[in-house]
Parts: C-alpha cells; structure tokens; sequence
C-alpha cells in the first residue's frame, strides 16, 4: 500500500503514543492492584489476630501465624481460602488460622503419610477423615494453649 511519507510518519507517531499511554495505565494499574492487595492482606492478617487471641507471652507465636497463614491464604489466583469471595474476613481469617495451624503445628502430615497407599486410593476414606478429626483437635488444643484465659476481656 502506497501512503504519502507524513501520513505514515503521522501514523507511526501516533501509534508510539498510543502505546506510551498504554504502557503508563498498565503500570498505574498494576500499582493500584498492588496497593490494594497490600491493604487486604494487611486486613486479613489483623483479622487472625483478633481470632487467635493469644496469651501476651505467646505474641511471637501470633504474629508468626498471622503473617504467613495471611500471606499464604491472600495470594492471587491461589483458590486459597483468603480469596473466597462467600466468606467474611472473620471466617476467613479463623480458616486461614486454623489451616496454618494444622499444617505446621499438629502431626496431620505425618498422619497422612502413615495412611497405607492403597488406602488412600481405596472409596473408603475412613483413615483421611481420621487424620483430619485429629489435626482438628489438636489444633483445637494449640489454641487453648495459647490463648488468654479471659476472652471477654479483650
């Protein structure tokens, strides 16, 4: 195609702006995206700290929990828990909690693993659902340890 050389000059100079634009909203939009997801992580984690409630002597405890059940739980395109749109920032907070909890402080993998393979595969899933009952109460017991013995205080 033949063009007189200003249009096409014209035209190239308008398309490097175009995308110059484009490129300035991308990068504007990427920090409000961050920004924003700074600002829920930061809600989640206080929200575990309301749930969990622990003893002062056990803060370090707290805040390690809350970190990384907000960090791990509030990732984007995770399908994690922080992410369920259903759900209050209560509930996913005690879900986020309780699942950390679970996973780095009660025997539940080693549970799992001591499970038979065959087992695993098996309908019956009677060994899965006991390892579960247990990683929930133990983690029921976790949290009586270390939270403040007066919770209506607070």
């Amino acid at each position: 195609m033949w063009a007189p050389t200003q249009a096409v000059t014209a035209a190239r100079q308008a398309a490097a702006e175009t995308a110059e634009a484009r490129s300035v909203r991308r990068r504007s939009g990427a920090r409000q995206r961050e920004r924003r997801e700074d600002r829920f992580r930061e809600e989640l984690r206080s929200a575990i700290i309301r749930y969990l409630d622990f003893a002062a002597e056990h803060a370090h405890v707290m805040a390690q929990i809350a970190d990384e059940a907000s960090g791990r739980a509030a990732e984007v395109g995770s399908g994690r828990i922080g992410r369920a749109g259903a759900l209050t920032l209560a509930e996913k907070a005690e879900l986020a909690a309780r699942a950390h909890i679970r996973h780095r402080f009660t025997d539940y993998h080693a549970d799992l693993d001591a499970l038979p393979f065959d087992a695993l595969l098996a309908d019956d899933d009677a060994g899965y659902r006991n390892a579960r009952a247990k990683a929930h109460a133990a983690v029921d017991d976790f949290l009586a340890m270390h939270r403040r013995v007066d919770r209506s205080a607070g």
